[in-house]
């Protein structure tokens, strides 16, 4: 299950008009979040 559909639905899609921005988004904080939540949730299944 992933959280963001790039592409479609919401604004900030590739597809979608994208709105003036002060600075892009914390792109890499989302991927070490996502990284760290992915690796928590294996070794759940792996340990557990």
């Amino acid at each position: 299950m992933r959280a963001m559909s790039y592409g479609q639905g919401g604004p900030y899609g590739p597809g979608g008009p994208q709105p003036p921005q002060p600075s892009t988004p914390d792109w890499s904080a989302l991927a070490d979040r996502s990284a760290a939540r992915n690796r928590r949730r294996k070794l759940l299944f792996i340990g557990g």
